[in-house]
């Protein structure tokens, strides 16, 4: 399929370089209008001229205005991949990033037991809390029950007080009358 389109192209696939292809295919790609080599406008002309005969070409067609958005993007980091890095500083690179995200990794994994950590901690305070609320609504109920009970026997006491005081009386009132009756005798 490379092939085809390299044909397509108007450039043997041989003496094409990899960006070169990218670039081609962004211009392709793009909806302005680049400045075209004579090579370019040769390879445009056919391109405009040739229809696609059968659906696996039209899919190919399809495939390649899909990426079309994506093109600039590639561009931009082809690039950045071959900086002229050697294989050493390239590999010493990713086992430097690797690290990193290992490292990054760990943080998080500490962090999120932290969290579960503080998490129960909250639970268990706040349970805490609940029962020390449930506590002290009771000793309330309690202690308004207590008041209330103090405050009838007071009540109670005064009622029995009264009565003793009534009995005292009459008692006083039968004994100097039983008295007074003996003495007449």
């Amino acid at each position: 399929m490379n092939d085809e389109m390299m044909a397509r192209l108007g450039r043997p696939r041989e003496s094409t370089q990899h960006a070169s292809a990218v670039d081609r295919l962004i211009e392709l790609a793009s909806d302005e209008k680049p400045a075209q080599h004579p090579a370019d406008i040769m390879a445009s002309d056919m391109l405009a001229i040739e229809e696609p005969k059968s659906s696996e070409e039209n899919a190919m067609w399809k495939a390649l205005l899909q990426i079309k958005a994506v093109l600039p993007y590639v561009s931009r980091l082809l690039p950045l991949l071959d900086l002229g890095m050697g294989h050493a500083q390239s590999s010493g690179a990713t086992h430097e990033l690797r690290e990193n995200v290992t490292a990054l990794q760990a943080t998080q994994r500490d962090l999120r037991v932290s969290v579960q950590d503080q998490t129960l901690q909250l639970k268990r305070v706040e349970e805490n809390l609940t029962r020390m609320r449930e506590v002290s609504e009771k000793n309330a109920f309690e202690h308004a029950e207590l008041v209330e009970d103090v405050k009838s026997i007071g009540n109670l006491v005064r009622v029995v007080g009264a009565g003793l005081a009534i009995l005292l009386i009459v008692l006083i009132l039968m004994v100097g009358a039983l008295l007074a009756h003996v003495s007449h005798y």
